[in-house]
């Protein structure tokens, strides 16, 4: 009942598992192993179950079970597939949002046609075209889920009728027997992925795990569960007393005594001995000090700040990671010297992830020609978004899972801790892993130190956001010698305890994203001193997902911001033809921000959303509150940040500092987890929209199709599907002509009433 009834909420819930079937679907091509590696575990986790509630009856009464008994273990070994089914039925709502199926319901009666309907596709990336296509991975899934139920009631029928009587068979009794050694494999098989210093043998782990899929890791989870139950249950009948019950006061008993931490930070040796950074405020001097000198020049030639951008990256899981690094590859495809005005991305989760793909890509694909910037219309992918879109397509989820549901689930019941056995390194390794695939082999910048590698100028700083446990304080992970609060970074008092250690990049976004469940809490364990004998670690603290303390990263931003502007001023320029005693002064650099995330204008949490209560209220109520209350911070720290920037006195013209690239919550559907399919992809990637799409002369041919039932600023309906499209593509449109600016020859400024330019 255990293996039952765990297996039917784990197939049918939750929302990442829902998107593996979805993937099934949609990437049938890729997936044909995953499905049949699946369906053959799952085959036999029923089987499994039917048998095993036949022998407890049979134990129990000593005869064989009778047709009522039978019929009952047949259901209750069926239950995983009718769990399998359900969590079908459940993906094919993947489009069943209301607001989504107002936009359609309206696209169905105004068909459109003409330069209206090309503006439309080419606004959405072609929203009606994957719009088809889902609908046909959903159907494939409503079939699916039908065939689970007939699969599955043709089994009860034939278990009743061919095999009521019949004993056990051979293939049960051999797992029976053998499952201890079959369970050790598995660990073997969990554990030795997560080694960086066997880096073939870890990547081909990887490489079983990613194949055969999240899902069959589960499957073969509860086999093994199940049959590892029966054989206790055998030994605690011949010992006289519970084993099971035992090892379960060993697990509380070193979880208690903390004996089985087994979660410490991974750290590298630091090939060059670099320290740890400066100040922020001094990586900023000498940052400055770098940025080409014509380029500087050439705003001030036009009486213009050289912007400076911070970008805050919002943590959700992968799809947040997705959107951070498709926004910043898309803004970098299209003008390359862009990269000269990033300073630093404050990133959360996902959004550290995101970041530190992006900071890996430039590095392993730098832009030849950085002199020139286009935001005309384009139809193919850039050579950095489509390096990371490969590397994005990777299975991260199925390493993680097999390492947690083994060699980690193992750890709980030893009271010493294994660092192998830890599941955040299985991630770990899998982003090593992907980006060394994905590039070719021509880079493994993953896999190097933060520290080390914070000198190359060929990125921005990345501050990714955690969350002390222990004081609830925010503090960051960085190559620097700051912190949000304390003068400096948890890299540096935490981890970094000499010039000869670093922490590996993706351990450092791995940090940044330990949302509860999925992966644990980082612990911080006392190097052993000379002399002084110890068998356990010494934990000094532990550290959580940043999006415990704000989910934005714009706090962060501000605050970066604010200290920039504090301790490094900008050298006063005044505007061209005049002198300091007449003119008027600007400064030499100006500070902007980026914000990626989502708008709580388009929110499905604000505007009327429908409020659905929780069952299971003592227990589920707290929880969701916390996860909505992240959210809503996270929301409120972009609105400080815009009042801040954009509502105070006009700096030298630039009144408005915040752009902001926003994902569209109200129309669809983004997982939490760690894998995404190809569908996802497309669809954050079309949310994210193209600085090309501006100024599109279909823009009016589209207004005047009678599609739009409202003004702007209406969150709900096709105005605001379009609008949210619209803003994200002029918002990096304006952000690569800002930068265009610095590489033209200087000529007067357009007045502001020379026709609509939504990209000025």
């Amino acid at each position: 009942m255990i293996a039952a009834g765990a297996s039917y909420f784990m197939f049918s819930t939750p929302d990442q598992i829902q998107e593996l079937y979805l993937i099934f679907a949609s990437d049938l091509r890729d997936s044909l192993i995953k499905i049949v590696t699946f369906l053959l575990t799952a085959m036999l986790l029923c089987l499994s179950i039917n048998q095993s509630a036949r022998r407890v009856w049979t134990d129990r009464t000593g005869l064989k079970p009778t047709r009522l008994q039978a019929a009952i273990a047949c259901l209750i070994g069926v239950v995983p597939a009718v769990g399998i089914a359900v969590g079908l039925h459940r993906s094919a709502g993947y489009f069943g949002l209301a607001d989504l199926n107002e936009v359609l319901a309206r696209l169905a009666e105004n068909p459109l046609s003409g330069e209206g309907s090309n503006y439309f596709d080419r606004l959405t990336s072609n929203f009606r075209d994957l719009h088809r296509a889902a609908l046909l991975g959903i159907s494939s899934l409503k079939w699916a889920s039908l065939i689970c139920v007939v699969v599955a009631a043709v089994f009860v029928l034939v278990e009743l009728v061919y095999r009521r009587g019949q004993g056990n068979p051979w293939w049960f009794r051999m797992l029976e027997n053998n499952i201890f050694i079959a369970s050790c494999i598995l660990i073997c098989v969990g554990s030795l992925q997560t080694l960086s210093d066997l880096k073939t043998v870890s990547a081909f782990l990887i490489m079983i795990s990613a194949s055969v899929g999240t899902l069959t890791w589960l499957a073969l989870f509860f086999v093994v569960l199940l049959f590892f139950l029966i054989r206790l249950q055998t030994m605690s009948r011949r010992a006289g007393l519970s084993i099971a019950g035992l090892l379960i006061l060993v697990a509380l008993v070193s979880d208690w005594a903390g004996l089985n931490d087994n979660h410490t930070v991974r750290t590298v040796a630091s090939a060059t001995n670099a320290e740890s950074g400066n100040l922020v405020q001094d990586e900023f001097y000498e940052w400055w000090q770098r940025r080409p000198t014509e380029r500087v020049e050439a705003f001030k030639a036009l009486g213009r700040s050289f912007p400076v951008y911070i970008v805050a990256a919002r943590g959700g899981g992968l799809y947040a990671a997705y959107q951070t690094a498709t926004t910043l590859a898309r803004l970098y495809d299209r003008c390359p010297a862009i990269i000269d005005h990033i300073f630093l991305v404050s990133s959360v989760s996902g959004g550290s992830i995101g970041a530190a793909a992006f900071s890996a890509a430039i590095q392993a694909e730098p832009a030849p020609d950085k002199t020139q910037c286009s935001t005309s219309k384009s139809t193919s992918r850039g050579k950095i978004e489509a390096l990371l879109d490969r590397f994005f397509a990777s299975d991260f989820l199925a390493p993680l899972a097999a390492s947690a549901l083994f060699p980690d689930f193992a750890q709980r019941f030893l009271p010493y801790p294994v660092p192998a056995f830890d599941r955040a390194r299985a991630l770990e390794r899998a982003l090593e892993v992907a980006w060394v695939d994905a590039t070719s082999g021509k880079s493994d910048a993953f896999s190097k130190g933060i520290v080390q590698d914070r000198k190359t100028g060929a990125g921005p700083i990345l501050f990714m956001n955690i969350t002390q446990a222990e004081t609830g304080e925010q503090q960051v992970i960085a190559p620097t010698s700051d912190s949000i609060e304390w003068g400096r970074s948890a890299v540096t008092s935490a981890f970094v305890s000499s010039s000869e250690t670093d922490i590996a990049l993706s351990t450092a976004a791995t940090l940044s994203s330990r949302f509860p469940v999925i992966l644990p809490p980082a612990s911080v364990a006392l190097e052993k001193e000379p002399g002084k004998w110890s068998l356990w670690p010494r934990i000094v603290t532990r550290f959580v997902d940043g999006g415990y303390f704000e989910n934005s990263g714009a706090d962060t931003a501000v605050k970066i911001v604010r200290w920039l502007e504090w301790e490094a001023p900008a050298e006063s320029v005044v505007k061209p033809g005049q002198t300091p005693e007449s003119g008027k002064q600007f400064p030499e650099f100006v500070f902007k921000v980026i914000v990626l995330g989502h708008s709580a204008h388009y929110s499905r949490l604000y505007e009327g959303a429908k409020i659905i209560p929780n069952s299971f209220s003592e227990l589920l109520t707290p929880v969701d509150a916390f996860l909505q209350t992240r959210e809503v911070r996270g929301d409120q720290a972009v609105q400080r940040a815009i009042d801040l920037f954009n509502s105070g006195p006009a700096l030298n013209g630039e009144r408005y500092r915040v752009y902001q690239v926003n994902l569209n919550h109200r129309f669809f559907k983004f997982p939490l987890g760690w894998q995404l399919s190809s569908i996802t992809r497309r669809l954050i990637a079309a949310n994210v929209s193209d600085a090309g799409v501006c100024n599109d002369p279909g823009q009016g041919a589209f207004q005047e199709s009678g599609v739009i039932e409202g003004p702007n600023g209406v969150p709900g309906g096709m105005t605001g599907f379009v609008e949210s499209f619209q803003q994200n593509a002029c918002e990096q449109c304006k952000i690569i002509k800002e930068v265009e600016t610095g590489l033209t020859s200087p000529k007067p400024k357009p007045e502001p009433d020379q026709g609509t330019d939504f990209c000025s």
